[in-house]
């Protein structure tokens, strides 16, 4: 009875932190593949990561779900500097090279 009791309440503290490592994985892969991958794969993952980080820091909050949230906007942040950047500078270089 008392090893079953352990299990749920360890079962339990991974349920706690499950939302917030979740954001803060997702926030960090996202950020680099907003580098090395089409343009509309990373802000899946960093918007996924934010509502996950979001989520785990209204329920329990946690360090791994502050981290999370932090990260993710962060990405976004880089997110959108990256396309502007790809856009005013990068996309006009290559048609100039192409033609």
């Amino acid at each position: 009875m008392k090893k079953e009791a352990r299990s749920s309440e360890k079962k339990s503290s991974y349920n706690k932190h499950g939302l917030g490592i979740a954001g803060l994985t997702l926030a960090i892969s996202g950020i680099f593949l907003i580098f090395f991958a089409p343009v509309i794969v990373a802000p899946i993952f960093i918007i996924i990561a934010l509502i996950f980080s979001l989520l785990q820091q209204i329920k329990n909050p946690t360090k791994s779900g502050k981290w999370g949230l932090i990260l993710s906007l962060v990405g976004i942040v880089i997110f959108v500097v990256w396309l502007i950047v790809l856009i005013k500078y990068i996309v006009p270089l290559l048609g100039n090279i192409l033609q």
